[in-house]
């Protein structure tokens, strides 16, 4: 297999990472609106352009994550045959969603606590003492049992993508149709795909305050 045919293999693998993280964002977005649904007062008009516009916030999010993976996995393989690509890409997305998981988690009562999404407050906070945060994590917060749910969260999720990578294989090159065609277009493909994911959440935002 030359070096192209493992550049687009592996990163057949990046975008399943990648649009796999935009459904993981949407989900934790629908839960975090069904627990706090009864402040909508019976309004849920609003819910599908909720989730439109959080999931185009969320495209830089994805696309970091994606892009590291990318960066770590992909590209190495295709000067190095052996790189353990398939290995490095899953244990980095598998710590980013126990991580995640651990924020939504936590999000849950702080929303409660503060009527507000995390903001200023946390860094501010970094700088009281540790133990009196600790203190508040497991009293206000119920750390005790959030944390080990969001690992739990984290490692389903994990397994998820782990099935997704898995069961679907990417399409060998060797498979592929007009061969030619797909080289020259996959290059400029990707850089709309990056332009679109580092703007799209400025635009919305934009978009948001007009």
């Amino acid at each position: 297999m030359n070096s192209y045919a493992r550049f687009f293999e592996n990163l057949q693998q990046d975008l399943k990472a990648f649009i796999y993280w935009c459904l993981v964002f949407t989900v934790f977005r629908i839960a975090f609106i069904a627990i706090y649904s009864g402040q909508l007062n019976g309004d849920y008009s609003d819910i599908p352009m909720a989730l439109l516009l959080g999931l185009r916030l969320s495209l830089k999010t994805a696309g970091m994550i994606a892009l590291i993976g990318f960066l770590f996995a992909t590209l190495p393989k295709i000067v190095v045959k052996n790189w353990p690509a398939d290995k490095l890409r899953f244990c980095w997305h598998a710590v980013a969603l126990v991580f995640f998981a651990l924020c939504f988690m936590t999000r849950i009562p702080y929303y409660k606590i503060f009527n507000a999404a995390f903001n200023m407050m946390l860094i501010n906070g970094a700088h009281d003492d540790i133990y009196a945060i600790f203190v508040t994590a497991v009293k206000e917060y119920q750390l005790l049992w959030r944390f080990p749910l969001a690992l739990l969260l984290g490692i389903a999720l994990a397994y998820g993508l782990r099935i997704l990578l898995h069961n679907l294989p990417a399409k060998s090159f060797v498979e592929v149709q007009h061969k030619k065609l797909v080289i020259a277009l996959t290059l400029p493909v990707l850089a709309v795909l990056c332009v679109f994911v580092r703007y799209g959440g400025a635009f919305n935002y934009a978009h948001s305050i007009n």
